[in-house]
């Protein structure tokens, strides 16, 4: 586990030696690269789980030193392991100001800098003192229904659905009683004669909606989370959120026997140096009870003004993260109050269970610029950013957006 020219062994027997600080600064002033190395050396040892080296290295470097910013963020990831998303934002937070103030020493660090953006990123969209979320919303009227087959939710934009849309449409309509409802944000001339074409020979229900809005790859992303709530309304029914990029397997419909008495859930993924990527979106379930109700009528109040503010890529994994792990811990919070603890099951702990037997990603998804191409993230560039003093990021947009509808 080597790393340059014997950082690692130097590292470490510095922090034994209580002289990690000195170490840090000699080697940026005699060799170099220092920032690049050390979080290269933090993610190595969070990918091993060698967490209590990591907390080791993280107490004995001092809270005003620039290297710093690095174990902070690692405090995040394992803050994020503990599934605790205050701690999570927090350590976000302090990762973001103390690498802003570090910015002359790290600016020409490339691994540095962008541990430095994805903190500044999670921060803002790991964000459980949202004031969307200060106060409870008044509750829904809840009517238990009769047991219905669940229905399969995806989203995305006319783009996107017109490339992936067929063989996702064909592995749906081969499902008899299967029901799918596509939503397509800005579809284009061909959309609704694709669809049509596979619901007119399909043994599933297939049902379409459709409306404008922001061409960014993460307001289309987050769309099926925005409209969950009403879909499970509508339909009276379970819903299984699905991306579009992937094929339908029948195993899919015994998904609700799988969760058993479990609210919601998903396959979630041990992912150790970015707790945005854990609530992995592939494949997310949602039990139609008045838990699951609430976690949906959250996300529809979450999700908005973080679109407007600034469209970051994974916005609907962060903030299932942050509203599950809030839910988690804080079951008698003011969020949850009345209602009972919000069940979650994590798939990829159930034995026998793999997402890819259940819903793959197409064969042409491996085509990644490809569907890069089809995307159309909004960059940091598009955007001006401003730190509290406690590194709590915010974001003005600062040229034209397409507003949504």
């Amino acid at each position: 586990m080597a790393r340059g020219d014997g950082f690692t062994e130097e590292l470490l027997a510095a922090e034994r030696q209580g002289v990690l600080p000195a170490y840090l600064t000699q080697h940026f002033g005699t060799r170099g690269g220092t920032f690049g190395l050390f979080a290269e050396q933090i993610f190595a040892l969070l990918n091993d789980d060698q967490d209590d080296t990591v907390r080791r290295l993280h107490a004995a470097l001092p809270e005003s030193f620039a290297p710093r910013f690095v174990t902070h963020y690692a405090a995040a990831c394992l803050a994020a392991k503990a599934d605790d998303v205050r701690a999570t934002h927090d350590e976000l937070c302090r990762t973001v100001r103390l690498g802003a103030i570090a910015q002359n020493f790290i600016a020409q660090d490339t691994l540095a800098m962008r541990l430095w953006y994805g903190a500044l990123q999670q921060a803002f969209a790991i964000d459980p003192r949202h004031p969307a979320l200060d106060a409870p919303p008044a509750r829904l009227a809840f009517t238990p229904a009769p047991a219905a087959a669940p229905v399969v939710l995806s989203s995305c934009n006319g783009a996107y659905f017109d490339h992936f849309g067929p063989q996702f449409l064909a592995s749906a309509a081969a499902i008899a009683g299967l029901r799918c409802h596509i939503h397509v944000v800005n579809p284009t001339a061909e959309s609704e004669n694709l669809f049509a074409h596979w619901q007119a020979q399909s043994q599933a229900a297939l049902s379409l909606s459709s409306d404008r809005g922001r061409e960014e790859a993460s307001y289309y992303a987050c769309k099926r989370f925005l409209i969950a709530g009403e879909m499970m309304d509508r339909f009276a029914a379970d819903l299984i959120v699905t991306d579009i990029d992937t094929v339908l397997r029948p195993e899919i419909l015994a998904l609700p026997a799988t969760a058993g008495d479990a609210d919601a859930g998903m396959f979630e993924r041990p992912v150790r140096t970015a707790p945005m990527e854990i609530c992995h979106c592939s494949l997310t379930y949602f039990r139609r009870t008045a838990a699951t109700r609430r976690l949906l009528q959250l996300l529809a109040l979450y999700l908005p003004p973080k679109l407007a503010e600034y469209g970051a890529w994974m916005l609907d994994q962060s903030s299932l993260f942050t509203l599950t792990r809030l839910a988690l811990r804080e079951p008698d919070g003011a969020l949850w109050a009345g209602l009972p603890p919000l069940r979650w099951l994590n798939f990829a702990t159930c034995p026998g269970l793999a997402l890819d037997a259940v819903n793959p990603n197409q064969a042409s998804a491996q085509d990644v610029a490809g569907k890069h191409a089809l995307r159309r993230y909004q960059s940091m560039g598009e955007v001006q950013i401003s730190l509290a003093t406690d590194g709590r990021p915010s974001f003005t947009r600062t040229g034209p957006a397409v507003a949504a509808e």
